[in-house]
């Protein structure tokens, strides 16, 4: 019985990694270029379109290091009667996504007119289509462009999701195991911190210390410098947890958004925290391999020491 339920768990992982290699080459050879083809042509059709069809009020974007609990967060609160979710939308934002050589990191600078236009258009129309009055998007990499998207929308918002930094160090290094097409990128596909290319030679796990690290430290300190206090916002992984109706009536009061239009019934009063799996996981070498790159930032963060004795 013992090998029957291997052989059955072994065939349900090759369905998956079959589904996620599929996912991969559809996104990667067919999107893409549909995607690079029909943002040109709407580039031409720029002149015609008045910027009313598509201008956004306060925009809403939600930062934090990849498996910061992003996701969870926007599954829920995009349940708002006003909000139109696009998340992810990865090759809106960036067309050359699936280039493992470009940087995240994007300023103001780098702002073309064909980038203003195509994802405002894109964003703008898609609210537009489904006669939202906000628009919102969840994607990690937007944590490395703050700037840019600021540049594009002068008016946004952005909401930082903040997770305690072993928890998310563990559950980055454990998912770039498990999806196997993430093996082809540096860091596992997910956001490239600053400064990159100098943490290439240190283990994966030491890599993804230093990206957490350092997105939340360019997060914070770019807010700091650029944003004002009525646009930017942190909240945690761990409050959202315990408590998610309190923190959405705390999030709708700043994105200036009615709660008597958020759908309360379909949120939970509470979801699982996950940040008791790292010490399950890791070695104690590998704990002291990450402590030594996190702990003064963790620390900082009120989150205390990592060691799990």
């Amino acid at each position: 019985m013992g090998c029957l339920n291997r052989d059955k768990h072994k065939g349900r992982q090759q369905v998956k990694v079959s589904k996620w290699h599929r996912n991969y080459l559809i996104r990667r050879y067919l999107y893409g270029p549909f995607l690079k083809l029909a943002s040109f042509g709407l580039f031409l059709l720029a002149p015609l379109l008045p910027n009313s069809c598509y201008r956004l009020e306060r925009p809403i974007f939600i930062l934090g290091c990849s498996r910061s609990g992003t996701s969870i967060f926007i599954q829920t609160y995009k349940k708002h009667l006003d909000l139109c979710d696009w998340s992810e939308a990865a090759q809106i934002m960036d067309l050359d996504l699936y280039n493992p050589e470009i940087d995240h990191l994007k300023e103001a600078c780098d702002v073309t007119a064909f980038d203003r236009f195509r994802i405002q258009a894109f964003f703008g129309g898609k609210t537009r289509l489904t006669r939202k009055k906000r628009f919102i998007n969840k994607h990690p990499e937007n944590s490395l462009r703050i700037n840019f998207i600021k540049e594009i929308f002068p008016d946004a918002i952005f909401i930082h999701m903040i997770r305690e930094g072993m928890a998310t160090v563990e559950s980055n290094f454990s998912r770039s195991h498990l999806d196997k097409f993430r093996a082809y990128y540096y860091f596992g596909c997910f956001p490239k911190p600053p400064r990159w290319r100098n943490y290439l030679h240190f283990s994966q796990l030491q890599q993804f210390a230093y990206q957490w690290r350092d997105t939340v430290n360019y997060i914070r300190q770019t807010a700091k410098e650029s944003l004002s206090p009525d646009s930017y916002m942190e909240v945690r992984y761990e409050d959202f947890c315990s408590w998610p109706h309190e923190l959405f009536h705390r999030i709708d009061d700043f994105c200036g958004l009615d709660p008597q239009r958020r759908v309360w019934q379909a949120i939970p009063s509470k979801f699982p925290n996950h940040n008791y799996k790292w010490p399950q996981k890791l070695s104690t070498a590998q704990i002291k391999e990450v402590e030594t790159i996190i702990d003064p930032l963790n620390r900082e963060l009120g989150y205390g020491y990592s060691k799990a004795s």
